[in-house]
């Protein structure tokens, strides 16, 4: 979809632009769908010499940024889990036999996880980065045990059967304890299972392979790499040894010292909890920004892109802000190029360098303080993974049913209250603040019949009344055709003299005769003047209104 610079607000960086969407099919990859068109613009801008054309907003870079962090964060652990034993056993061997057990235990994992149809994504990988972490306790121990046995002389085959037989039963009942931990999110429901299954199932897998492996794989590996081992001097460990031993038997001679302390810990974690606040999902920021911003309704289209044009100076004047786009208009922001009132809108698409990005809130505070003053409406928002948007709320939503829109507006307006009263909330709104007013028209029906009219003939003849263009003829001049209008303005109905409007009935007198009467609509009509509803939204042929309240900073 392209927006034509021509006849719509398009620039980047101050210049004229034409702006390009790509939407993704169902079926795609956003990944792959990113690294495909980035290649074709590449390709582009060197066919075309001078063409230069800017990602203002790419998904797969977010998905590639934290698939990157997580596989990073998989291959250090795994690296500094091989250093610490090396350094602990002080000999390569069986450091080397540990080494090779975690990619095959990884492996193993992805094996179980492509047969239960879990894909490489964010949840998934995180849990298996998890779980390298503890995929290694089982051959470590294992490995471990090989090593005591070899070193007091036992041969390297019997060591491997008997060090594996003896803390197979030890590791296996570990395991399983550490999967009975994250297995039931599989038999939850809800946005729970939806968040977490992923993450509990690749732990659960990483786990059972490598207890497989642990029990498989090193003791095969052990009896051979360790044929020949001679005894080390491990004085580091024998010393965390010793004192650890001093320490065990100062807790079991006073109790009451270990005792004290667990409790002392618990109550304090408990009041903690209390203290720091419980959120959803921590806020995410990333290196790019949006601003939408609302030109006044009187303001014409010139002066609405005046406006833009300074809106556009004042974000690029803030540090670290490397791009700003922004588009008005059709394209691919088309419901964003007028309000419900007919005043334009603009969308700014902002990008940040990586220190700005790092900066987050920040950096969104410095832009709305460059943007208070300006002669219309702007709101900024960070442009986090538009997949967690939804679950990332800032506050609170009320949701509020059923089919009477006059008293799900004054229920609104009471939960507004309510919301309003609490200490922390910000932004209240239920989404109809834009409506337009409106007046509604209560007749009495007996009224109107004891001077001769209908409601149907009162509706009638108002809706004349605010009908002041007609349509008289048509001119036809060669192929062309015009259409000739009245407009009417004399007398016009308004507000104020809405309920003096008088109605002109006929009707017979005692003696027979046609006698026409006037009456005002005040005689038999009361106005009311009422909020009207900007939107209707529907969810299974229910109407409902939601409720939103931002939590300030500082307040969780």
């Amino acid at each position: 979809m392209i927006d034509n610079a021509g006849e719509n607000y398009t620039k980047v960086n101050g210049n004229e632009a034409v702006a390009l969407t790509i939407t993704k099919s169902s079926t795609a990859g956003t990944s792959a769908v990113s690294d495909t068109c980035n290649a074709a613009i590449q390709e582009l801008e060197e066919k075309y010499p001078g063409l230069h054309i800017t990602p203002l907003m790419d998904q797969g870079d977010y998905i590639d940024l934290i698939v990157d962090s997580v596989l990073s964060n998989l291959v250090w652990g795994a690296l500094l889990a091989i250093i610490v034993l090396a350094i602990f056993l002080k000999d390569p061997k069986p450091t080397i036999v540990v080494a090779f057990s975690i990619p095959f235990s990884v492996l193993f994992a992805v094996v179980l996880m492509f047969f239960s149809n879990i894909t490489l994504n964010v949840i998934s990988l995180s849990g298996l980065a998890l779980g390298v972490g503890m995929l290694v306790d089982n051959s470590i121990v294992v490995i471990e045990n090989i090593y005591r046995l070899r070193s007091e002389g036992m041969s390297a085959a019997r060591a491997a059967v008997m060090g594996a037989n003896q803390v197979a039963g030890a590791i296996f009942s570990s395991t399983l304890t550490t999967i009975c931990v994250f297995l039931p999110i599989v038999f939850v429901e809800g946005l729970t299972r939806d968040l977490l299954q992923d993450m509990g199932l690749t732990i659960a897998y990483s786990l059972i392979a490598s207890l497989i492996i642990a029990l498989t794989l090193v003791p095969c590996m052990g009896s051979t790499v360790l044929k020949e081992c001679k005894p080390k001097e491990h004085r580091w460990f024998d010393a965390a040894l010793n004192g650890y031993e001093k320490i065990l038997r100062f807790c079991l001679r006073f109790k009451i010292v270990p005792l004290a302390l667990s409790i002392g810990l618990l109550a304090f974690s408990v009041f903690e909890i209390t203290q720091i606040g419980i959120v959803l999902l921590p806020e995410m920021s990333g290196n790019q920004a949006t601003i939408s911003v609302t030109a006044p309704e009187e303001a014409d289209k010139e002066e609405a892109y005046a406006l833009a044009d300074d809106v556009m100076e004042r974000v690029l004047s803030v540090d670290g802000v490397e791009t700003v786009g922004a588009m008005s208009g059709g394209g691919m922001l088309s419901s964003m190029g007028s309000g419900s009132g007919g005043e334009m809108r603009f969308s700014f698409y902002v990008l940040l360098d990586d220190e700005a990005a790092e900066q987050g809130s920040q950096v969104i505070d410095q832009i709305e303080a460059k943007l208070e003053g300006i002669d219309g409406e702007a709101e900024v928002s960070s442009s986090g993974m538009s997949q967690l948007s939804d679950l990332m709320g800032s506050g609170m939503e009320l949701t509020i049913y059923g089919q009477d829109l006059d008293t799900m507006l004054q229920i609104a307006q009471d939960v507004k209250g309510i919301l309003g009263q609490v200490e922390g909330f910000t932004d209240i709104t239920d989404g109809q603040e834009d409506a337009d007013r409106q007046i509604a028209i209560h007749v009495d029906k007996d009224k109107a019949m004891a001077c001769g009219l209908t409601v149907a003939q009162i509706y009638s003849e108002l809706a004349g009344q605010l009908t002041t263009e007609t349509t008289a003829t048509t001119l036809n001049a060669g192929l062309s055709s015009y259409e000739v209008t009245i407009i009417d303005e004399t007398n016009p109905l308004t507000l104020e003299n809405l309920m003096d409007y008088e109605f002109t009935t006929k009707t017979a007198n005692a003696s027979g005769e046609t006698v026409e009467e006037t009456h005002k609509l005040s005689e038999f009509a009361e106005k009311e003047e009422m909020a009207g509803i900007q939107s209707i939204s529907r969810l299974n042929q229910t109407r409902y209104l939601t409720v939103r309240a931002t939590t300030e900073e500082g307040y969780n």
